[in-house]
């Protein structure tokens, strides 16, 4: 209900509505983050999108709009879990891999921190974990060698390195 009433109010896109309806999922479900990305399956089935909100505001179709809605839950719900195994498993990869390097404890903190921000540089691998330049230019060259991290050099001053 809350993404027809959004989308028949604002300007018809109903992104307000999907954004309320995951903060709603998130809020009476008790969840620790808004984890679904519900526009993933309302744009994918965007005819059926259209067709059940016209039904919804010319003939009061409330029950087919939630259905769908529910559909549209479910499906994210289960996409969500798929992901989170799929990050769980590369987590174990990469701590695994550390450890076959003979990592120490901070290179499995960076990992772990890699995990909140893919993209790192050298200088803010040093602030954040306060370690000098060179040990945090030799950490990320120790996981570049492990093919955890791919250097990315964009043509200018600054260098990234991503996850």
């Amino acid at each position: 209900m809350t993404n027809y009433l959004s989308s028949a109010t604002n300007n018809g896109n109903g992104r307000v509505g999907r954004l309320l309806l995951s903060l709603m999922i998130y809020k009476w479900c008790g969840l620790s983050h808004p984890w679904l990305y519900l526009s993933a399956f309302f744009d994918k089935y965007r005819d059926e999108y259209i067709n059940y909100l016209f039904q919804f505001s010319s003939k009061g179709n409330w029950q087919d709009w939630i259905a769908y809605c529910l559909r549209g839950t479910i499906a994210q719900s289960k996409d969500a879990i798929k992901r989170f195994d799929q990050l769980v498993h590369l987590h174990k990869k990469y701590d695994d891999a550390i450890s076959q390097i003979g990592g120490n404890v901070r290179l499995h903190k960076i990992i772990n921190k890699l995990f909140e921000s893919p993209v790192v540089t050298v200088t803010q691998l040093a602030s954040t974990h306060n370690i000098s330049y060179p040990t945090a230019k030799s950490d990320i060259q120790r996981l570049v060698n492990a093919q955890i991290l791919h250097e990315i050099d964009l043509n200018i001053a600054l260098k990234l390195i991503l996850l």
